[in-house]
């Protein structure tokens, strides 16, 4: 099977962006920051968000190849797979967070920094709050240890699911597909609505169907993958001139949300991430069809983001928070920042090889023999 190693690489260079927003956003927001973090396509360094739904994209195109391809892997061998492919690198993450909260943290915070930093280390811990953290998938306050992990919970849920979706991607056309992610969008922004406005009528299981807000994405990923074909010979049939064209809209697309974003009409629902979907896959498009841009992407130092994008993104806010429990007041912040960049670059290529590595080695030995079938049967 053939490996896509540029959509790592994207994966790595996303993961960094999220690094980038959270150090930036450890000030309260002011003037200059808001110009700063909101200044559209130059932002795209930093855009956090837009990274998370570029992650879900990149895993619905990964998740689907096999399924394209004819594989007949069983449901039980895939959900073996997603489980020590995300599950078991976030129990070993989640268990030093909370060590590390109950350790470093003073439980108030510190006043020169800001609200998304002080919601986090500084709830009351409770045996239920690190219970469902195991479990996972459940619904309950992300932001207590790890805040980053409530995508992964997204991502584990629609992974769950997944096959079946497939289903659909695989018997219809790309129009229905949109059909039904546009539907999805629909369904989840109602009961985003339920859970915002009505308190009241909000019970914890409605939680599960903000999923739903994010399934769009693993569809988008899939047709992309579906069509990659097509879509990246007509690519490549291209100018250079209109190539540069496409990955410029790309980026106004990517970044949306910072345009213009006192206009509520242009912004209203899930419009802004289905336009920073929309310069996702045209980013994923045009890096497997431009010569440039996989050499750019297989360099060594991007492979490296690339390989170790899951690690990055699990342990930089331990590193980030830790770092500033202890030293904060005591050395300057930017020290601080550039030493969690380090420490993360570090930490993340280290807990690859001595966790992430190993369970996805463990994903694929408890499947051996389901492999080893479809090996017979294709041969």
């Amino acid at each position: 099977m053939k490996r896509y190693e540029e959509l790592d690489s994207l994966r790595g260079l996303a993961a960094l962006t999220v690094l980038i927003n959270h150090l930036l956003i450890l000030i309260p927001i002011s003037m200059w920051t808001v110009t700063l973090i909101k200044y559209p396509v130059i932002n795209i360094f930093w855009q956090g968000h837009s990274a998370v739904l570029f992650f879900f994209i990149l895993s619905g195109f990964v998740l689907s190849l096999p399924f394209l391809r004819g594989s007949d892997q069983t449901y039980a061998a895939y959900l073996i797979k997603r489980f020590c492919r995300i599950y078991l690198p976030y129990v070993i993450a989640i268990t030093v967070g909370i060590i590390a909260c109950l350790t470093l943290s003073n439980g108030t915070g510190f006043p020169g920094l800001s609200v998304w930093f002080n919601k986090t280390w500084t709830s009351k811990i409770t045996p239920e709050l690190v219970l469902n953290h195991y479990l996972f998938i459940g619904s309950y306050n992300t932001d207590s240890f790890i805040p980053a992990i409530w995508s992964l919970i997204h991502e584990m849920r629609i992974s769950i699911v997944f096959p079946f979706i497939m289903l659909v991607v695989l018997r219809f056309n790309w129009i229905i597909n949109i059909s039904i992610a546009l539907a999805s969008s629909i369904i989840g922004y109602f009961f985003y609505y339920l859970s915002w406005h009505h308190k009241n009528l909000y019970v914890s299981v409605f939680d599960v169907f903000n999923s739903l807000e994010y399934l769009p994405m693993f569809i988008l990923g899939a047709l992309l993958a579906k069509y990659r074909e097509k879509i990246t010979s007509f690519l490549r049939k291209l100018s250079k001139f209109s190539r540069m064209l496409l990955l410029l809209l790309g980026m106004v697309l990517y970044t949306y949300n910072s345009f213009l974003s006192e206009i509520k009409l242009l912004h209203f629902a899930y419009m802004d991430d289905w336009a920073i979907s929309f310069g996702a896959c045209l980013f994923i498009a045009l890096s497997l069809s431009s010569n440039n841009l996989s050499r750019f992407l297989l360099t060594s130092p991007i492979r490296f983001l690339g390989k170790t994008s899951y690690s990055m993104y699990l342990w930089h806010e331990v590193i980030l928070f830790s770092l500033i429990h202890v030293f904060y007041g005591k050395i300057p912040l930017w020290v601080i920042s550039l030493s969690t960049i380090g420490s993360s670059l570090l930490v993340s290529g280290v807990m690859y090889k001595i966790f992430e590595e190993p369970t996805i080695k463990l994903g694929r030995f408890l499947t051996r023999n389901n492999n080893k079938e479809f090996s017979r049967k294709t041969a």
